[in-house]
C-alpha cells in the first residue's frame, strides 16, 4: 500500500516543486538538439549541413517515440493516487512493451533508408550519403531515448522529477565530453557516435533510478516483455494521439517557412529569432503543466474531484503569474537578442513586434492549462485535435493571407500566430468543459 498522496498535497508549491527539475530538463533538450551543429563547428560546410538534415530526422523519430512517455505518467500517476504502486509499475511496463513493438519498425526504415530518407528531405543541399552515415550512427541512440522517455513519465508520475534533471544532465554532459574527445581522433563520426552515447548515459541514469525503488514500484524488464495485451492497449490508446502530435509540431517550422517564402531574408531571420525566444517561455510553462499532470492525475486515482478542483484553481494563478513574468521579461529583451543575432537590419524589422510576439505566452499558458485538465481526464486526442486544427485549417490560410497577399510580412505571421492559440485554445477548453471537468 503507498502513501504517494496521503498529504493530498495540491498547492502552487508542490507544482512548482515538480516543474522546476522538468523546466531545466526541457531548455537543457533543446540545447542538445541543436549540439551537433555546434560541436561541429570548423568542419566543411557539406558536413555541417548533413549534420542538420540528419539531426533533423532524428529529432522526429525521437520526438515522436518519446511522447508515449505522457501516457506512462497519466496511467502510473493515477495509480499512484489509488495508492496502488503494482498497478503504477504495471502502466509503465505495458509502455514500455508498446515502445518495442511500434517502435522497432521506424528504428529498421530510418537506419536502413537513412541515404534515401536524408536525399528526399535537402535535395542538394546535402551530401546524402554522409548525411546518411551521420544518421545511422546517432539513430543507434533511440532506442535509450525511448527507454528514457518511459522511465521519465514513470518517475514524473513518481513525483520525481530531480532525476528527470539529472538524466537530461547526463546526456548533455556525455554529448559533450564524448563529442569533443572523439572528434579528435574520428572528426565528424566522433560527433555522432557522441550523440548516441549521450542518450545511453540519460537512459542508465534513469535504470539505476529504477533499480533503487521498492519492490513494488521496480519494474520488472522480464515481465515488460509480456505484458497483457489490454494494457498495452490502454497504454497505446492514450499514447497514439500524443505520438502524431509530437511528429507534426517537430515539423511546425516548415509551414512558418512556407507562409514567408516570399518574403525578405530579414522577415525570415526576424521570424526564427523571435520564435526561438518564444519557445523558451513554452518549454517554462510546459514544464508547469506536466507537474500539474501529476497532480491532477493523483487526484483522479484518489477519486477527489474536489482536489482536481482546488488544483486547477491553484494553477490558474500560477500559470497568469509566470505568463505575465515573461511576458515583460521577453519584451524587454527581445529586441536586444534579436539585434545581438541578427545585427541591426533585422532588429529594424522587428522594432516593437518583440512585444506582440512575447504576448502569445498568454496563450501558451491557458493552452497548456486546458491541454493538462484534458490529459488528466484521458483525454489526449485533444491535443491533436487542437494542434491540426489551427496549424492547417487557421495558421496556414491565415499566413498566406496575411503574408503572401496582403505583404504584412513579420506581423502577418505574427497575428497569425495568436489566431492559431486562440483556435488551440478555444478546442482543449471545449474539450476540458466536455471530460465535465472544473476550469
Amino acid at each position: 500500500m503507498s502513501t504517494h498522496l496521503s498529504t493530498h498535497d495540491v498547492s502552487r508549491r508542490r507544482i512548482l516543486s515538480l516543474a522546476w527539475p522538468l523546466a531545466l530538463h526541457g531548455l537543457i533538450t533543446v540545447g542538445v538538439a541543436a549540439n551537433d551543429v555546434v560541436l561541429l563547428g570548423g568542419e566543411r560546410v557539406e558536413v555541417l549541413a548533413s549534420a542538420v538534415v540528419a539531426g533533423s530526422v532524428l529529432t522526429v523519430a525521437v520526438m515522436t517515440l518519446t511522447a508515449l512517455g505522457i501516457a506512462t505518467q497519466i496511467q502510473a500517476a493515477r495509480a499512484f493516487g489509488a495508492a496502488d504502486d503494482s498497478a503504477a509499475r504495471a502502466a509503465a511496463e505495458a509502455t514500455l512493451r508498446a515502445a518495442l513493438l511500434v517502435g522497432i519498425g521506424p528504428l529498421l526504415v530510418v537506419w536502413g533508408a537513412a541515404p534515401w530518407l536524408c536525399r528526399a528531405l535537402a535535395g542538394g543541399a546535402a551530401d546524402p550519403a554522409l548525411a546518411g552515415d551521420f544518421l545511422r550512427i546517432t539513430v543507434l541512440g533511440l532506442p535509450f531515448a525511448v527507454l528514457a522517455g518511459v522511465l521519465r513519465g514513470y518517475a514524473t508520475a513518481a513525483g520525481r522529477t530531480r532525476v528527470v534533471l539529472i538524466a537530461g544532465l547526463a546526456t548533455a554532459g556525455v554529448d559533450v565530453v564524448a563529442s569533443l574527445g572523439l572528434r579528435l581522433a574520428w572528426g565528424w563520426v566522433g560527433v555522432a557516435v557522441g550523440t548516441a552515447l549521450g542518450y545511453a548515459a540519460g537512459a542508465a541514469v534513469l535504470v539505476c533510478w529504477n533499480r533503487r525503488q521498492s519492490s513494488t514500484r521496480r519494474l520488472r524488464w522480464r515481465f515488460a516483455l509480456r505484458a497483457p495485451r489490454t494494457a498495452v492497449g490502454a497504454v497505446l490508446g492514450l499514447g497514439w494521439p500524443e505520438m502524431l502530435l509530437a511528429a507534426f509540431s517537430s515539423a511546425s517550422g516548415l509551414v512558418v517557412v512556407l507562409v514567408l517564402a516570399d518574403s525578405s531574408p530579414q522577415v525570415l531571420s526576424a521570424s526564427r529569432l523571435l520564435e526561438v525566444q518564444v519557445m523558451v517561455g513554452w518549454v517554462l510553462l510546459y514544464a508547469a503543466g506536466q507537474g500539474l499532470l501529476t497532480v491532477l492525475a493523483e487526484t483522479e486515482g484518489a477519486q477527489r474531484r474536489d482536489l482536481f478542483g482546488t488544483a486547477v484553481r491553484n494553477a490558474v494563478l500560477l500559470f497568469a503569474g509566470v505568463a505575465l513574468a515573461l511576458f515583460v521579461l521577453g519584451g524587454l529583451v527581445a529586441p536586444m537578442v534579436v539585434r545581438s543575432v541578427g545585427g541591426p537590419e533585422v532588429a529594424a524589422v522587428v522594432g516593437m513586434l518583440g512585444w506582440l510576439a512575447w504576448a502569445q505566452v498568454g496563450w501558451q499558458g491557458a493552452c497548456v492549462l486546458g491541454l493538462t485538465v484534458c490529459r488528466a481526464s484521458r483525454d489526449t486526442r485533444a491535443s491533436l485535435i487542437a494542434s491540426l486544427t489551427g496549424e492547417y485549417a487557421v495558421f496556414l490560410p491565415a499566413g498566406l493571407l496575411l503574408c503572401r497577399w496582403l505583404d504584412w510580412g513579420l506581423l502577418g505571421v505574427l497575428v497569425a500566430h495568436h489566431l492559431f492559440w486562440a483556435t488551440f485554445v478555444t478546442i482543449v477548453f471545449l474539450r476540458a468543459v466536455r471530460a465535465r471537468r472544473p476550469l
